[in-house]
């Protein structure tokens, strides 16, 4: 990658990255007779901090796990005779408050979802939105200047997450059959087996020819006498 690309590419996570943890946690600063009421807010519930080992109360330990940071930050520039902070949740959560006076809690889950009310000092607060059990839960928050004996203080729910679709199971492969690999490759068939030379008989020997009889020799013929002659 060249080394400008590079630079930008930084450069968008780093507005990406500071555009998201504005989404998370908010900060309200707010006085008197402020407009518009009531300011909302959004955002996760839930982190591993325990908050009973760090926020307590004159009625007890705070409770749910809490993010190490704060989730929201409210800055009062004069103090407040009446301001009221209100989460409506998807889940069971918490609400914990550590301000200039100490420590404020409430953990009710139900209707109308946990609230803290009252005088508030001038100063700053860090408000910690836990987790009542294991999840981490979608809220909105509400800071308002309005008792309830005056109106009823309308909370947008946040959405409910989206339900998760499970696929089928895939199906359980059979067995593989182990099955005896041909050779792709045909076996050489046999060469046909040669008929074995016979034995060439041995040559006959002619048989004599039977011997002629040698001719008896030829008798003389006699000779023929002589003629007589005939008398007169």
């Amino acid at each position: 990658m060249m080394p400008w690309m590079l630079r930008v590419t930084t450069a968008l996570l780093l507005v990406l990255g500071s555009t998201q943890a504005a989404a998370q946690f908010e900060s309200f600063e707010l006085d008197r007779g402020f407009k518009p009421d009531p300011r909302i807010g959004s955002g996760t519930s839930g982190g591993r901090m325990d908050a009973s080992e760090h926020g307590r109360t004159d009625h007890g330990r705070c409770r749910g796990m809490i993010d190490a940071r704060a989730n929201h930050t409210i800055y009062l520039s004069r103090a407040f005779d009446y301001l009221r902070v209100k989460l409506v949740s998807s889940g069971p959560v918490s609400l914990v408050v550590r301000g200039p006076d100490g420590y404020r809690c409430n953990d009710d889950a139900g209707e109308p979802g946990p609230t803290i009310e009252g005088e508030w000092p001038a100063g700053m607060y860090q408000v910690f939105v836990g987790s009542l059990d294991d999840g981490d839960h979608e809220y909105s928050i509400a800071v308002t200047e309005v008792s309830p004996d005056y109106g009823r203080l309308h909370v947008p729910r946040p959405d409910p997450p989206a339900p998760v679709v499970s696929e089928p199971p895939a199906p359980r492969p059979e067995p593989r059959r182990e099955v005896a690999r041909r050779d792709p490759t045909p076996e050489p068939e046999p060469e046909p087996r040669r008929p074995e030379p016979e034995p060439e008989p041995e040559p006959r020997r002619p048989e004599p020819e039977p011997r002629r009889p040698e001719p008896e020799p030829r008798r003389p013929e006699p000779e023929p006498e002589p003629r007589r002659p005939e008398p007169e």
